[in-house]
């Protein structure tokens, strides 16, 4: 097989790929992630249950995959608004924060409830978070080359501390219908505030 033909075909399978993850994350917000079979989202993408198989082993897969692309793109977009931001560490971090919240809140909360105990059962919590750590870490490591942050401070560390703190808090929030937003969101700034309190640069 030629260049040209392989390229061709790699294209072929991509766009496929991407057709079975757009319609299963369409199906999932539509009916909810129980209700949606796989035979329904091989119909709607347009290709065969086997071909969908071949691209993805289970249903969680795909619920993953969808979720995580998704999840790097609205990344992206944060970036590229925080990036634009001047101000305190908690400031930048918090927009971070934010900016998952408002990414989660497209999905109506008894989904996310369905969903968390298929992440939470395997190895796919970890890739779905992963995103949000990169984007974590990279936003300290600014922080550091601008002296906001002490540049002897653990990146990781904090930025996993952090993260830990926001899951927490949101498998609170999704976990509780009543739960309110603004308060979950104050609580996190509080809780962020502290985290960065000991990794301030000196004046």
């Amino acid at each position: 097989m030629d260049a040209p033909t392989r390229g061709l075909r790699e294209r072929k399978k991509a766009a496929t790929r991407q057709r079975i993850l757009t319609e299963a994350l369409t199906l999932f917000r539509h009916r909810g992630f129980e209700e949606t079979s796989v035979e329904e989202i091989a119909y709607a993408a347009d290709v065969a249950v086997g071909t969908l198989y071949n691209y993805f082993a289970k249903k969680s897969d795909l619920l993953v995959h969808a979720l995580t692309l998704e999840a790097e793109e609205e990344i992206a977009r944060i970036d590229a608004r925080v990036r634009k931001m001047r101000g305190s560490g908690v400031k930048i971090i918090f927009a971070v924060i934010e900016g998952f919240f408002a990414y989660a809140r497209q999905y109506d909360r008894a989904l996310l409830r369905h969903v968390m105990p298929v992440l939470l059962s395997g190895s796919e919590m970890e890739q779905l978070n992963r995103p949000y750590i990169v984007q974590l870490n990279a936003q300290i490591e600014r922080l550091k080359a601008d002296g906001k942050l002490s540049a002897t401070y653990a990146t990781d560390l904090v930025a996993r501390t952090i993260f830990n703190l926001v899951e927490a808090e949101f498998t609170g929030w999704v976990s509780t219908e009543s739960a309110d937003l603004a308060a979950t969101l104050q609580s996190l700034k509080d809780q962020v505030s502290l985290v960065l309190a000991g990794a301030s640069a000196a004046d």
